[in-house]
């Protein structure tokens, strides 16, 4: 009898405390729901606030004005070549003929006639690297005659960055041939150098 009524003080025991646990499971269920819900509302604001951040917010893309070239003293010229290894600069009724080594006159007609080897040469592989590395030719320019020889600066530009770099006309023009750049000389060259043809 001792037993029985030891066992059902147990179980009124256990009983009396299951509406409390019960109570308290529901409390911390409905609490956790509570805070997923907020969390979850937390969640789409941020995500809200990032899609309004990104649209609104400027583009990160850079845009640079082309560099201006000063010509003052320049003018244009047409290029073509003549056999052997003669190459003809020609503005107006004004003509310059310079003489170069054979590779370069025929890279410089391949350019013209916009033909393509098996195998890219020195000026393809320039064109290349310029277009991989997002470099553009702005032009060459004929710009000095010394010791019989011509000299010229090619003038390019990456990003805010301008190249003027130092370079034998023949490479310069077979280059900008490539990339469909303008070649300038020297004004004052066609008046010591030059030939009226017209």
């Amino acid at each position: 009898m001792a037993r029985k009524e030891r066992s059902q003080k147990e179980e009124r025991k256990v009983m009396s405390w299951t509406p409390v646990l019960q109570a308290t499971q529901g409390q911390g269920t409905k609490r956790i729901k509570i805070l997923k819900g907020i969390i979850t509302i937390l969640m789409i604001l941020i995500v809200l606030l990032l899609v309004i951040i990104i649209r609104t917010a400027p583009k990160n893309t850079r845009i640079f004005q082309p560099y201006t070239l000063a010509l003052e003293g320049y003018e244009p010229v047409s290029v073509s070549v003549t056999p052997p290894n003669n190459i003809l600069l020609t503005s107006g009724c004004k003509r310059i003929e310079a003489t170069s080594s054979q590779e370069q006159t025929e890279s410089i007609f391949n350019a013209l006639g916009n033909i393509t080897s098996e195998r890219p040469n020195a000026h393809d592989l320039a064109k290349m690297i310029f277009s991989e590395y997002g470099i553009q030719l702005v032009a060459v320019k004929i710009d000095d005659f010394a010791d019989g020889n011509y000299h010229s600066t090619l003038v390019a530009q990456q990003g805010t960055k301008v190249l003027q770099l130092d370079a034998r006309p023949s490479d310069a023009i077979a280059i900008a041939l490539r990339m469909q750049k303008p070649v300038y000389i020297k004004s004052e060259f066609f008046e010591i150098l030059g030939e009226k043809i017209c």
